[in-house]
């Protein structure tokens, strides 16, 4: 009679399941985990704590780790040809013709963007040679892919300077070109003779042609060694500036070599 005046008691039928809430990828791992026999949780543990380092030596090799300068960087890094990424300093000497123009079109090509550069050699002036290579697009927005994409679709920074005509191929001893090796180089040079469709020095007579950048005044220019060598000669910088005064100082060391030698070959 109580139960039917203040209302009965719920029936079984009525009465709903409170729902489980979703677990997070968290708690199921944890879950699995916990439902593992004791023997097998050590190993567990130890594996995935070696892949966590593992992977926290390759993220920092590849984005966090720096060079101050190319000092340090030691042998085996030379020897494996890693790629890094570097900024390239400059001498305080006087500066070749054009090489303002090129420097404002080498700003163009990579300031604020992400250059990647592979080590080659160490010269004997004690300097890091390295083959620059523009990022490449194909690459997520934080740069993850791009030290592996960037051998397939890089831009190869020497060839577009050669391209622009603000840049000579460097063919003396102690010259490096990259993958290719010396002597693939002095190959694709033979072809470039005879305008091959390959190779820098085909890039070098292509701008020579269309007098493009430094070549606007012809074939005939001073390369960056004979410019070098003349600022060795000259007595002053304004005498640099005038390629007659420095033409008469050349033969007239030559002409002192030259009877230097005589002399020695008569005292014989």
């Amino acid at each position: 009679m109580l139960e039917w005046l203040f209302g009965s008691s719920p029936s079984p039928k009525n009465t709903k399941t409170p729902k489980e809430e979703p677990k997070s990828k968290l708690e199921e791992w944890l879950a699995i985990y916990e439902g593992q026999p004791v023997k097998y949780r050590l190993p567990c543990t130890l594996a995935a704590g070696s892949v966590v380092m593992l992977a926290f030596q390759i993220i920092y090799r590849i984005h966090s780790r720096r060079y101050p300068t190319h000092e340090w960087i030691t042998p085996d890094l030379y020897a494996k040809k890693l790629w890094i990424k570097g900024i390239l300093g400059h001498f305080g000497k006087r500066a070749q013709p054009y090489s303002s123009e090129a420097l404002n079109w080498l700003q163009k090509m990579v300031l604020g963007k992400v250059v990647y550069c592979q080590l080659l050699k160490r010269d004997h002036y004690g300097r890091a040679v390295i083959r620059y290579m523009k990022v490449c697009a194909v690459m997520l927005p934080n740069g993850f892919l791009s030290r592996f994409s960037t051998r397939r679709w890089g831009l190869p920074l020497a060839d577009e300077m050669l391209r622009a005509g603000l840049a000579t191929v460097y063919t003396n001893k102690d010259a490096v070109y990259g993958p290719g090796g010396l002597e693939g180089h002095q190959v694709i040079e033979a072809k470039a003779k005879s305008e091959a469709e390959e190779g820098a020095q085909v890039i070098e007579a292509k701008a020579k042609k269309r007098r493009k950048g430094r070549w606007v005044d012809g074939p005939d220019i001073e390369s960056p060694s004979e410019w070098k060598r003349r600022y060795r000669l000259s007595a002053s910088p304004e005498e640099l500036l005038d390629p007659v005064i420095e033409s008469e100082r050349a033969e007239q060391i030559e002409k002192v070599n030259g009877s230097g030698k005589n002399g020695k070959s008569r005292r014989k």
